[in-house]
């Protein structure tokens, strides 16, 4: 009985994501494809929300050319990387973006002024949208895309002189520079021998740089950096297998946090924090939050 009740749930579940999927209207939609040697890229996005860029609710289709394989991601809230300001508009009237399609302006609502949970429940609609490939009405962009590069460690690019020469950058260490222009990346960035999917998303990371998540390939969200990092402080040492983060958040959170390879794991190892013991505030708000 209780299989056949849970079958029962997984199907109406089925049901409405379908049915909600053909509810949208695809005229608000834009399909942004980005091509390289070894990427395709396609993210079928929900541009509603009018931030630095246009955002919102997203589908991500990755083939991986080395491979032939397909990778399919919902991601909640994420950045045009793309001009849309020739067609998506913003209304002063009406405090909404819109879309004139023959002459009539359509509005793109907040999902949750919808029939939609929220922003994740719009985005695996999205997906269900976007597998079946029917992109008419759909308006399209394409780029090329540039994900990144292997060069030297540029020195000195620390902003603390705490750091002994295990954590820091010297001139013959090789570093990956992420292209931050490019929505997505494939890298090995927990230098497992496995390469995990680096989705980019403009404006959301801290001081409006753009936040990384990272996946693994079976699309599982990375179990200990997945939020961890974005453009305005992180580098990746290579050579040492070493990932720096340096956080900015006022007096009390402004540090290095040293990601290294510890028995297999990539686990936090340094922490360039002794400025922030300064104070008996800063101690307490420390203790608090970790």
């Amino acid at each position: 009985m209780k299989k056949f009740l849970g079958i029962v749930v997984l199907s109406l579940l089925w049901l409405n994501l379908n049915a909600n999927a053909n509810e949208i209207n695809k005229n608000l939609l834009v399909l942004a494809i980005y091509k390289s040697k070894n990427l395709n890229v396609e993210v079928l996005q929900y541009p509603f929300y009018a931030g630095p860029s246009l955002q919102g609710p997203a589908s991500y289709k990755i083939i991986d050319n080395n491979t032939n394989k397909t990778f399919w991601f919902p991601v909640s809230f994420t950045s045009s990387m793309i001009d849309l300001s020739d067609e998506f508009k913003w209304s002063e009237d009406k405090g909404m973006i819109y879309r004139s399609i023959n002459n009539e302006n359509l509005f793109l609502k907040d999902p949750i002024d919808t029939n939609y949970i929220d922003n994740h429940d719009f985005a695996y609609n999205l997906l269900a949208l976007h597998k079946e490939n029917n992109l008419s009405d759909i308006l399209i962009k394409s780029s090329k895309l540039d994900i990144g590069h292997t060069n030297f460690c540029e020195k000195n690019s620390y902003f603390t002189n705490k750091l002994s020469n295990e954590f820091i950058h010297e001139a013959t260490d090789k570093c990956y520079y992420l292209n931050f222009e490019a929505p997505v990346s494939f890298f090995d960035i927990d230098f497992d021998g496995q390469n995990e999917i680096l989705i980019l998303v403009k404006h959301e990371g801290q001081r409006w740089s753009t936040q990384i998540l990272v996946f693994e390939l079976n699309g599982k969200k990375h179990s200990f950096i997945y939020d961890k990092l974005d453009s305005f402080g992180t580098s990746i040492n290579i050579t040492k297998k070493i990932i720096s983060v340096y956080t900015s958040g006022g007096y009390c959170l402004d540090h290095y946090d040293i990601l290294k390879i510890v028995n297999k794991n990539l686990t936090l190892s340094y922490k360039d924090g002794e400025k922030m013991d300064e104070t008996e505030q800063c101690k307490a708000y420390l203790e608090k939050i970790n």
